[in-house]
C-alpha cells in the first residue's frame, strides 16, 4: 500500500466520489458493484495457493503475484492497519487491471476505499482473517462483531464509530 494507508476516511471517500463523478464511463464502476468482495473469494484465493507473509520492511502491504503470496509489513499487529492492508491488497487481485486507463493513484483511491468498506461487514473480516490464519483482534465495532458471541444491538451502546472507525468507550 502507498501513502494512501495514512489519508482519513473522509479523503478517501471525497477522492473516491470525486473519480466516479469525472470518470463515469470507466468499467470499474460496473465491475465493482457487479463482483464485490465476498467471503467466497477468501477461500478461492487460499485453495489457489495465496498466503500472507509478514516479512516488509517499509510498506504497509504488496503483493508477490509469482509466489502468491500478500506481503504485509512485520511490525503491523493484528488490528486495523493489519486488516485494511489485507483487505487492500486482496482488492488489487481483483481490481487492479480492470480500467487500464485509471493511473497508479486512482487505483490506489479506489483499492484503498473497496478494501476499507468491505472490511466494515463483520462477516467478511472474520472470514479473511480466518482463512488465511491470522490472528484476530478486537479494535472496533466491525472487529468486535466479528469475534464475539454478541449479537444484539446491545453493541451500539456499547461501542461509538468515529469517521475513522476507531473505537471510543463510552
Amino acid at each position: 500500500m502507498t501513502t494512501v494507508a495514512r489519508i482519513s476516511w473522509l479523503e478517501i471517500d471525497k477522492y473516491y466520489n470525486l473519480l466516479r463523478s469525472q470518470k463515469k464511463d470507466s468499467k470499474i464502476w460496473e465491475f465493482l458493484e457487479k463482483y464485490p468482495i465476498s467471503r467466497n473469494d477468501f477461500k478461492e484465493l487460499v485453495k489457489r495457493g495465496w498466503k500472507v507473509s509478514k516479512e516488509l520492511e517499509y510498506d504497509f502491504g504488496r503483493l508477490d503475484r509469482k509466489n502468491l503470496k500478500i506481503l504485509i509489513r512485520k511490525d503491523l499487529i493484528p488490528g486495523y492497519e493489519r486488516d485494511v492492508t489485507l483487505f487492500h491488497e486482496i482488492g488489487h487481485i481483483f481490481y487492479e487491471n480492470i480500467d487500464n486507463s485509471l493511473s497508479e493513484s486512482e487505483n490506489e483511491i479506489i483499492v484503498e476505499w473497496t478494501a476499507r468498506k468491505a472490511r466494515t461487514n463483520h462477516i467478511l473480516l472474520r472470514n479473511a482473517i480466518n482463512c488465511f490464519g491470522l490472528e484476530p483482534a478486537i479494535y472496533d465495532l466491525p472487529s468486535c462483531r466479528a469475534y464475539t458471541k454478541i449479537r444484539s444491538k446491545s453493541l451500539e451502546n456499547i461501542f461509538t464509530k468515529t469517521m475513522m472507525e476507531d473505537l471510543v468507550i463510552n
